[in-house]
């Protein structure tokens, strides 16, 4: 514990230092959220169209679009019919 207090206090943030370091965008909003609403939307109803997926989500249905293409790219949901699922 005592090294890890002195690097602390060496170092304030050492990823920080590191070339890969990056501020990840506000979640508010985002592609991150609105794919965790659609899942959780998913697990709740077996099966349901674009149509009533963007009417429960308040989503147009072209950026809803794209991120379930996404999902389905993924193999996180499937499409069968005109009807979402999980896989």
């Amino acid at each position: 514990m005592d090294y890890g207090f002195m690097v602390k206090k060496k170092f304030r943030n050492p990823d920080r230092k590191s070339i890969h370091y990056r501020k990840q965008s506000p979640f508010q909003g985002s592609d991150r959220q609105i794919r965790g609403m659609i899942l959780r939307v998913l697990l709740e109803e077996p099966q349901i169209c674009l149509l009533q997926l963007s009417r429960k989500l308040g989503i147009d249905r072209e950026r809803l679009n794209e991120i379930l293409h996404v999902l389905k790219e993924e193999g996180l949901i499937r499409k069968r019919g005109g009807n979402f699922a999980i896989k």
